[in-house]
């Protein structure tokens, strides 16, 4: 069928959306997620999945650090901002008993639909929160996506000829889903999506356009300066929740760094894959008794909870190795294996540092740069989905460094000045600290410098 109209397509998609909240799944780009058709730009570094092929971790503790270089430029402040971080991620409850109630509103909900809020003076400063920047990179190496750019998302774009008339055939899909139906849905946090088509130049895309304020979410990239988040959101909550809920179900193997704690072992049974037609398993032998299985078909982990640890720059690895002992259950013929395991770690997790990060093709400075996509694993093949683009794990290190570029200016030449930013730590009402944290810097100095 042509796509005979911008309004038939928007029209028809609504007809199919039948929810007011959603998450959008992370992962590498599949190969037909290419930049002509909106994918991999912005600083996305992966694309929008499908339900059953998510991306996530599947231990229950990872570690995180600084290296020297963040000390140099953020400081003990700037410690305690990421720590802050981490505390709103530690804190939510395991996937089991995480409540979403019913609407944005509920007071039987732990989690709100929009956990913005804005510092007038920090806004005035271009100063942007170093913890809400740690807090939305967090919850998007756990594996969501930008969901408020996923609403409607294009599949393909097809130019042929009919006698002498030229057509496009654009495919447009939703990447969003309910976190309670599962269901696509055109809505983030209880604000509806249309969307318009964008032609080149430069490239194809399904433009969001929102019914009300928009770019709530945790996992999207829509901070501002002088806005920070106080906790994560409704949707950002029902993702996770579906990632890491023990009854999704996925074969994985244990991270290489995993070890049996010997006669652990509370059952035994044969292992056949979930999806077993046309599979062999020649991975590993079945077990009976004290034999550590490494590939199964696992839960969710139902809960991550991050630990900080103290990192030796020089010899760019923990000052002690960590271990973290936890039990891992593999499902297999419907019934569960438990085994206890260690995770011993010679490297953290997650390392947060600074550093000078460049200059965007338009010459500002990146504010943010962060381990890719590229090390997540897919385990489409021993799902009995060979092809797919999941589902999958996360069990790379991340590295998250920040801009140390400073207080700076850039004047556009002929008309004046332009784009400029300070990393930060305020509330509602404080500006708590200003970095690089040994300049010593005050609010007066940064008025100063916004009125040359």
């Amino acid at each position: 069928m042509f796509r005979a109209s911008k309004f038939f397509l928007i029209l028809l998609c609504n007809l199919a959306a039948t929810s007011g909240f959603s998450f959008s799944l992370l992962g590498p780009a599949a190969p037909w997620q290419t930049p002509d058709i909106g994918y991999l730009r912005g600083g996305q570094f992966g694309g929008s999945m499908n339900l059953g092929e998510e991306y996530r971790r599947n231990v229950p503790v990872l570690t995180y650090a600084f290296d020297d270089s963040f000390f140099q430029y953020f400081g003990s402040n700037g410690v305690r901002a990421i720590d802050q971080a981490m505390k709103i991620l530690n804190d939510i409850p395991p996937a089991s008993r995480i409540n979403l109630g019913t609407n944005c509103d509920d007071p039987a909900s732990f989690f709100k639909c929009n956990t913005r809020s804005v510092n007038p003076a920090a806004a005035a400063l271009n100063m942007y929160d170093l913890k809400s920047e740690a807090l939305h990179l967090l919850v998007e190496e756990s594996g969501l996506a930008f969901p408020e750019y996923n609403v409607w998302a294009l599949r393909g774009v097809a130019t042929f000829q009919v006698g002498m008339l030229t057509f496009t055939n654009v495919i447009v899909i939703m990447r969003n889903f309910d976190p309670v139906t599962y269901k696509p849905t055109n809505s983030v946090n209880g604000i509806d999506y249309d969307y318009l088509i964008l032609t080149p130049p430069p490239y194809f895309d399904a433009i969001e356009v929102p019914s009300a304020f928009s770019g709530t979410s945790i996992a999207g990239d829509s901070l501002q300066t002088g806005a920070f988040y106080f906790g994560i959101t409704r949707d950002d909550a029902g993702g996770l929740r579906y990632l890491l809920r023990r009854d999704n179900r996925n074969v994985e193997d244990l991270p290489a760094n995993t070890f049996f704690v010997s006669g652990s072992t509370t059952t035994s049974s044969p292992w056949l894959p979930l999806f077993a037609s046309g599979f062999t398993n020649s991975f590993f032998t079945n077990f009976v008794g004290n034999v550590f299985v490494t590939q199964g078909l696992r839960g969710g982990v139902e809960k991550v909870s991050y630990r900080k640890v103290k990192f030796d720059s020089l010899l760019g690895q923990v000052i002690t190795p960590i271990t973290n002992r936890f039990i891992d259950r593999v499902f297999s013929n419907g019934r569960q294996i438990s085994q206890v395991v260690e995770r011993i770690s010679f490297v953290p997790d997650i390392l947060f540092s600074a550093r000078d990060l460049g200059l965007d093709p338009f010459g500002d400075p990146f504010l943010v740069e962060r381990t890719g996509a590229a090390g997540w694993i897919n385990n489409d093949a021993i799902n009995g989905f060979p092809g797919d683009n999941g589902p999958g794990v996360i069990a790379n290190s991340v590295n998250i460094s920040f801009s140390n570029l400073g207080p700076f200016q850039s004047q556009i030449l002929p008309f004046g000045f332009g784009f400029d930013f300070v990393w930060g730590s305020f509330d509602d009402t404080e500006i708590t600290a200003i970095y690089p944290e040994s300049l010593n810097l005050t609010v007066q100095d940064l008025e100063n410098r916004s009125t040359p």
